[in-house]
Protein backbone atom coordinates (compact mmCIF):
# COMPACT_ATOMS: atom_id res chain seq x y z
CA UNK A 1 0.00 0.00 0.00
CA UNK A 2 2.71 2.21 0.55
CA UNK A 3 4.02 2.02 -2.48
CA UNK A 4 0.90 2.28 -4.46
CA UNK A 5 0.54 5.44 -2.49
CA UNK A 6 3.63 6.14 -3.41
CA UNK A 7 2.97 5.43 -7.53
CA UNK A 8 -0.39 7.28 -7.35
CA UNK A 9 1.24 10.36 -5.52
CA UNK A 10 4.30 10.39 -7.91
CA UNK A 11 1.56 9.79 -10.87
CA UNK A 12 -0.50 12.53 -9.44
CA UNK A 13 2.35 15.44 -8.93
CA UNK A 14 3.66 14.21 -12.66
CA UNK A 15 -0.23 14.66 -14.20
CA UNK A 16 -0.40 17.85 -12.01
CA UNK A 17 3.07 19.15 -13.22
CA UNK A 18 2.21 18.16 -16.52
CA UNK A 19 -1.10 20.36 -16.54
CA UNK A 20 0.64 23.49 -14.68
CA UNK A 21 3.31 23.10 -17.43
CA UNK A 22 0.61 22.95 -19.90
CA UNK A 23 -1.13 26.09 -18.40
CA UNK A 24 2.01 28.05 -17.72
CA UNK A 25 2.87 27.54 -21.99
CA UNK A 26 -0.77 28.52 -22.66
CA UNK A 27 -0.47 31.63 -20.11
CA UNK A 28 2.83 32.57 -22.20
CA UNK A 29 1.45 31.76 -25.16
CA UNK A 30 -1.66 34.27 -23.75
CA UNK A 31 0.53 36.92 -22.47
CA UNK A 32 2.71 37.06 -25.90
CA UNK A 33 -0.62 37.59 -27.75
CA UNK A 34 -1.54 40.47 -25.21
CA UNK A 35 1.51 41.94 -25.11
CA UNK A 36 1.33 42.19 -29.26
CA UNK A 37 -2.32 43.35 -29.21
CA UNK A 38 -1.14 46.38 -26.37
CA UNK A 39 1.58 47.39 -28.93
CA UNK A 40 -0.58 47.53 -31.60
CA UNK A 41 -2.81 49.28 -29.14
CA UNK A 42 0.27 51.31 -27.76
CA UNK A 43 0.82 52.38 -31.55
CA UNK A 44 -2.58 52.86 -32.59
CA UNK A 45 -2.55 55.89 -29.41
CA UNK A 46 0.23 57.48 -30.64
CA UNK A 47 -1.59 58.17 -33.95
CA UNK A 48 -4.67 59.06 -32.49
CA UNK A 49 -2.97 61.16 -30.09
CA UNK A 50 -0.82 62.74 -33.10
CA UNK A 51 -4.24 63.19 -35.16
CA UNK A 52 -5.71 64.96 -31.92
CA UNK A 53 -2.92 67.38 -31.31
CA UNK A 54 -2.70 68.44 -35.17
CA UNK A 55 -6.62 68.91 -34.45
CA UNK A 56 -5.75 71.01 -31.49
CA UNK A 57 -3.29 72.62 -33.37
CA UNK A 58 -5.70 73.94 -35.81
CA UNK A 59 -8.69 74.66 -33.46
CA UNK A 60 -5.84 77.19 -31.53
CA UNK A 61 -5.43 78.70 -34.90
CA UNK A 62 -8.84 79.04 -35.82
CA UNK A 63 -9.31 80.64 -32.08
CA UNK A 64 -6.83 82.88 -33.13
CA UNK A 65 -8.25 83.77 -35.88
CA UNK A 66 -11.79 84.11 -34.27
CA UNK A 67 -10.20 86.51 -31.83
CA UNK A 68 -8.21 88.44 -34.10
CA UNK A 69 -12.14 88.97 -36.14
CA UNK A 70 -13.74 89.94 -32.19
CA UNK A 71 -11.79 92.57 -32.27
CA UNK A 72 -12.32 93.66 -35.43
CA UNK A 73 -15.89 93.69 -34.95
CA UNK A 74 -15.58 95.57 -31.53
CA UNK A 75 -13.88 97.76 -33.66
CA UNK A 76 -16.49 98.30 -36.18
CA UNK A 77 -19.54 98.95 -33.40
CA UNK A 78 -17.60 101.41 -31.59
CA UNK A 79 -17.08 102.67 -34.90
CA UNK A 80 -20.54 102.29 -35.82
CA UNK A 81 -22.62 103.79 -32.71
CA UNK A 82 -19.92 107.08 -32.96
CA UNK A 83 -21.07 107.49 -36.46
CA UNK A 84 -24.30 106.84 -35.51
CA UNK A 85 -24.33 109.87 -32.70
CA UNK A 86 -22.79 112.22 -35.45
CA UNK A 87 -25.54 111.45 -37.85
CA UNK A 88 -28.15 112.41 -34.79
CA UNK A 89 -26.39 115.57 -34.25
CA UNK A 90 -26.33 116.26 -38.36
CA UNK A 91 -29.97 115.27 -38.52
CA UNK A 92 -30.81 117.56 -35.29
CA UNK A 93 -28.59 120.35 -36.83
CA UNK A 94 -30.36 120.29 -40.25
CA UNK A 95 -33.64 120.09 -38.84
CA UNK A 96 -32.89 123.51 -36.86
CA UNK A 97 -31.60 124.82 -39.74
CA UNK A 98 -34.66 123.90 -41.90
CA UNK A 99 -36.89 125.64 -39.10
CA UNK A 100 -34.33 128.66 -39.21
CA UNK A 101 -35.01 128.46 -43.13
CA UNK A 102 -38.61 128.11 -43.09
CA UNK A 103 -38.74 131.45 -40.59
CA UNK A 104 -36.75 133.65 -42.91
CA UNK A 105 -39.31 132.63 -45.67
CA UNK A 106 -42.21 133.54 -43.64
CA UNK A 107 -40.29 137.03 -42.58
CA UNK A 108 -39.66 137.38 -46.33
CA UNK A 109 -43.06 137.01 -47.24
CA UNK A 110 -44.50 138.95 -44.51
CA UNK A 111 -44.12 142.83 -44.57
CA UNK A 112 -44.28 143.75 -41.09
CA UNK A 113 -42.32 140.90 -40.69
CA UNK A 114 -39.90 142.12 -43.24
CA UNK A 115 -39.96 145.88 -41.42
CA UNK A 116 -39.13 143.74 -37.94
CA UNK A 117 -36.08 142.43 -39.90
CA UNK A 118 -34.73 145.56 -41.37
CA UNK A 119 -35.35 147.34 -38.10
CA UNK A 120 -33.53 144.88 -36.45
CA UNK A 121 -30.35 145.19 -39.08
CA UNK A 122 -29.97 148.65 -38.68
CA UNK A 123 -29.94 148.11 -35.03
CA UNK A 124 -27.12 145.28 -35.02
CA UNK A 125 -25.52 147.55 -37.18
CA UNK A 126 -25.77 150.56 -34.83
CA UNK A 127 -24.38 148.65 -31.85
CA UNK A 128 -21.62 147.26 -34.10
CA UNK A 129 -20.32 151.09 -35.03
CA UNK A 130 -20.71 152.32 -31.27
CA UNK A 131 -19.03 148.87 -30.48
CA UNK A 132 -15.98 150.35 -33.20
CA UNK A 133 -16.28 153.94 -31.86
CA UNK A 134 -15.89 152.50 -28.18
CA UNK A 135 -13.06 150.55 -29.33
CA UNK A 136 -11.46 152.97 -30.50
CA UNK A 137 -11.96 155.62 -28.17
CA UNK A 138 -10.33 153.08 -25.98
CA UNK A 139 -7.46 152.40 -27.89
CA UNK A 140 -6.56 156.21 -28.56
CA UNK A 141 -6.76 156.70 -24.33
CA UNK A 142 -4.27 153.97 -24.54
CA UNK A 143 -2.12 155.40 -26.79
CA UNK A 144 -2.11 158.58 -25.46
CA UNK A 145 -1.39 157.59 -21.78
CA UNK A 146 1.55 155.99 -23.31
CA UNK A 147 2.55 159.34 -24.92
CA UNK A 148 2.07 160.89 -21.80
CA UNK A 149 4.28 158.22 -19.91
CA UNK A 150 6.77 158.68 -22.41
CA UNK A 151 6.36 162.56 -23.25
CA UNK A 152 7.10 165.75 -21.65
CA UNK A 153 3.85 166.32 -20.92
CA UNK A 154 3.83 169.77 -22.71
CA UNK A 155 7.15 171.31 -21.40
CA UNK A 156 8.79 173.39 -23.99
CA UNK A 157 12.15 173.24 -21.00
CA UNK A 158 12.38 170.21 -18.59
CA UNK A 159 15.56 169.99 -16.20
CA UNK A 160 17.30 173.11 -18.05
CA UNK A 161 17.35 171.90 -21.37
CA UNK A 162 15.23 172.39 -24.91
CA UNK A 163 12.70 169.64 -25.27
CA UNK A 164 11.06 171.32 -28.38
CA UNK A 165 13.61 171.05 -31.57
CA UNK A 166 17.47 170.69 -31.45
CA UNK A 167 19.34 174.16 -32.29
CA UNK A 168 21.11 174.39 -35.02
CA UNK A 169 24.23 176.53 -35.09
CA UNK A 170 25.35 177.87 -38.26
CA UNK A 171 28.12 179.77 -37.97
CA UNK A 172 30.03 181.29 -41.34
CA UNK A 173 33.59 182.76 -40.98
CA UNK A 174 34.75 184.58 -43.99
CA UNK A 175 37.60 183.03 -46.01
CA UNK A 176 41.26 183.93 -45.74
Amino acid sequence: MKRENANLLIGFLIVVLLLGGWQFIVTVNDLKKEREELKKAKIQMIEERRELQSQIDKITKELEAARFELKKISTLEKENADLIQVKKELEEKVTSLEKEKQDLEAKLHSLPELKKAIRQVKIEKHEQKAKEHLAKKQQQKELDAQGIATGNRGFVIKDSKSTYKPRVIIEVFPGD
